[in-house]
């Protein structure tokens, strides 16, 4: 009797939820939160429930080997459920839901490993837990704490360092912490681009930007792994939002977050900080780029399109000498070796014409299978498609084009620089990479106005025809982010972390 009164109850319950929604909550809001509920919930219970990972299991090239169809049709749902709500964006009550669902969204998409890898996953990882608990175990301002300030990574950049041993120090398990601290960033990362395109552009850019953001395909800038560069893409992405605030409301006391979040970047990467320098000279340029345009056009007609200059932060220039001057005292002077490294890459394709790696990420990118390969192209693909087709389309027509769209291409520009120049320097390895994912966020709000168009539009076949993309590009870039799965997954520690018996 007992089971029974528990499930009438239950029954009872759930009744008085419905009810209590159905009275406070919109009918068309209700109906699309419950459709990313029920796909967010397909995607982690296929997880949770329904893969296992064992040191047998075959993954494949990568991670679409062990993952149940369910995950995929819960992604596919939850892409449908915002596709419908991009196009009614004007409605105040769906936005929030809009973000929520994008949350949900982008951690189904980046928190698979977290939840199949029994233990922090990448190789790089075990070394920085090492550091943790080395500090765990013998104190931060011990002898043997200290020892690791003098030289390496931890001197260069110590604050994502000292910041893991403080949770985990408070009571997170170090393991539990280097598993989900890269999916929790990562969330951080999307509302950072939602307030920055928001505060830039207008709250639908931000929304929509923001949702593009869950499609990245590429763990470059936005690493899986928890490490300097995890938070210093976030801390890039607060400074430019802290930055672009505090020119909007023109009071002194908002540029203090700017300048804090500039030191603090300093301290957490010094890769990223020199990519924020880059971006705040590429923002200074558009301006001047403007003013050429303009002299251009009255003279021969060319490039007959306007731009409303309503949006440019002029004072981008001083701020980014301000970074760059930070990053030159931190990286030059207090940390010689960061600057010996790159003095001699420079040195070296100066005399030789050779750059230091010779082989880099695309030589491994040729030994890819081809669905793997294409993984990789459709997201760029894609952002740089539909920009162009917008931006292209306006200049065409003659029409303005907002003032944030030319500050955002003088930033994706600047940042096509340092793309080719790391090419040049590295050698094609990673480190351009890291460039073109945030040259790819340069561009969303060319693309966010192209997705905007075609769903407010009263074009149902363009509709269901993008959504069907969406879909598609949400697959590819989970084939993308997960390339080589099976490599990355841990079954045990190693056994030089396994004498710190850590929780």
């Amino acid at each position: 009797m007992s089971n029974q009164h528990q499930t009438v109850k239950n029954i009872l319950g759930l009744r008085k939820i419905t009810i209590f929604l159905a009275k406070n909550v919109a009918l068309d809001v209700f109906l699309m939160l419950s459709l990313v509920v029920i796909g967010f919930l397909m995607t982690i219970l296929s997880l949770t429930l329904y893969t296992r990972v064992t040191p047998s299991s075959s993954f494949g090239a990568s991670i679409e080997g062990v993952v149940p169809p369910w995950y995929w049709l819960g992604i596919a749902l939850m892409i449908v459920a915002i596709s419908f709500m991009l196009a009614r964006l004007e409605v105040k009550r769906l936005r929030l839901p809009f973000l929520i669902s994008c949350i949900l969204l982008i951690f189904s998409m980046r928190s698979a490993l977290a939840i199949l890898s029994p233990f922090p996953y990448v190789q790089d990882t075990w070394g920085e837990i090492y550091i943790t608990l080395s500090w765990r175990k013998y104190g931060l301002f011990s002898p043997e704490g200290l020892r690791f300030f003098n030289s390496g990574t931890v001197r260069g950049w110590p604050a994502s360092f000292v910041l893991a041993y403080f949770f985990t120090n408070v009571g997170i398990p170090v393991y539990s912490f280097y598993k989900w601290a890269p999916t929790v960033i990562t969330i951080l990362d999307l509302i950072a681009i939602y307030l920055l395109f928001k505060e830039l552009a207008n709250e639908k850019v931000g929304m929509v930007s923001a949702f593009l953001f869950t499609l990245l395909n590429t763990a470059g800038f936005f690493p899986l792994h928890y490490c300097p560069q995890t938070l210093g893409a976030l801390l890039y992405l607060v400074a430019m939002y802290a930055i672009v605030r505090a020119y909007k409301t023109r009071k002194i006391k908002n540029l203090v977050p700017a300048i804090l979040s500039i030191f603090g970047l300093v301290l957490v990467h010094h890769m990223s900080t020199f990519f924020l320098g880059i971006s705040l000279a590429g923002v200074y340029l558009s301006r001047y780029f403007l003013t050429l345009q303009r002299k251009v056009r009255e003279k021969s007609r060319w490039f007959p399109f306007t731009v409303n200059p309503d949006t440019f932060i002029k004072f981008s220039l001083p701020i980014s000498v301000f970074t760059f001057a930070v990053w030159y005292f931190y990286g030059f002077i207090v940390y010689q070796l960061d600057a010996i490294t790159m003095l001699t890459k420079i040195m070296r394709l100066l005399i030789t014409g050779q750059p230091e790696h010779v082989a880099g990420y695309f030589g491994r990118y040729l030994q890819l299978s081809p669905l793997l390969q294409l993984s990789i192209l459709i997201f760029p693909a894609f952002i740089f498609g539909i920009a162009a087709i917008f931006l292209l389309g306006r200049m065409w027509k003659k029409e303005p084009l907002e003032g944030y769209l030319w500050l955002t291409l003088g930033w994706a520009g600047a940042l096509t620089f340092a793309f080719i120049i790391g090419n040049l320097l590295y050698g094609n390895y990673i480190e351009p990479l890291r460039a073109q994912e945030i040259l790819l966020v340069a561009l969303f709000p060319a693309s966010t106005l192209f997705l905007l168009r075609i769903f407010e539009s009263h074009s149902l076949g363009q509709k269901v025809l993008i959504t069907i993309i969406l879909i598609t590009v949400a697959f590819f870039s989970v084939l993308s982010v997960y390339r080589g799965a099976q490599s990355i997954i841990y079954f045990e520690p190693p056994w030089w972390i396994k004498l710190f018996n850590p929780p």
